[in-house]
């Protein structure tokens, strides 16, 4: 780090609002957002809409909404591509869906994703980045949207050059190291080698 053999970067994050009859809570994802069937032994159905336009209606053990930085976790355990953390688009990918069909969508980042159980579906639960945040009935409605807007700036830096490069999507993330672990920041920052400079 004292020679600027470091890399910074900043990924997209999401925001996330549960409606739950007057009852509202939100969340915060860096990798994905997703509703799950739990303890439930049963398919859910669930319906999903892109800003005003419906997607599809689902049966399947759970949805998956996941940011280019989780493209690469259960996404892609589930059957998702694997997108560049520079792309500001989201990915849904259902989880064992019974209709041959239904398979993962890329979709832009600047619109919403509705998500709501059908009223004959069993119970569910919404987890961020594989913890559960609280449990759902048909009743309740789920909204994932990208966290942040704005420019966003994605430096390299070595010993021997600098190389920047302007991307959009501001949102906030986490650090991976260093004492603020786990912790919101302003930008998210990776320290570790550049590439190419570990043999």
């Amino acid at each position: 780090m004292l020679n600027a053999d470091f890399i910074i970067s900043q990924r997209t994050a999401l925001d996330l609002e549960i409606c739950k009859g007057r009852k509202r809570l939100a969340g915060w994802a860096l990798n994905d957002a997703l509703i799950t069937r739990g303890g439930n032994p049963h398919l859910i159905g669930i319906e999903a809409r892109i800003g005003e336009r419906r997607l599809t209606s689902y049966r399947c053990d759970g949805l998956i909404v996941a940011t280019p930085t989780g493209s690469t976790a259960y996404s892609l355990a589930a059957g998702g591509p694997i997108i560049s953390p520079e792309c500001n688009v989201l990915t849904v990918t259902p989880i064992c869906p019974q209709a041959l069909t239904n398979r993962s969508v890329v979709v832009n980042s600047n619109e919403p994703i509705e998500m709501q159980l059908h009223p004959t579906s069993g119970p569910a639960e919404v987890q961020v980045d594989g913890m559960k945040l609280t449990k759902l009935t048909p009743a309740s409605t789920i909204t994932v949207k990208r966290d942040g807007n704005g420019e966003a700036e994605a430096a390299e830096s070595t010993s021997k050059r600098s190389v920047q490069s302007e991307r959009r999507a501001q949102p906030r993330a986490i650090a991976e190291v260093g004492p603020l672990q786990g912790q919101k920041t302003d930008s998210f920052q990776y320290f570790g080698p550049a590439p190419g400079s570990v043999r």
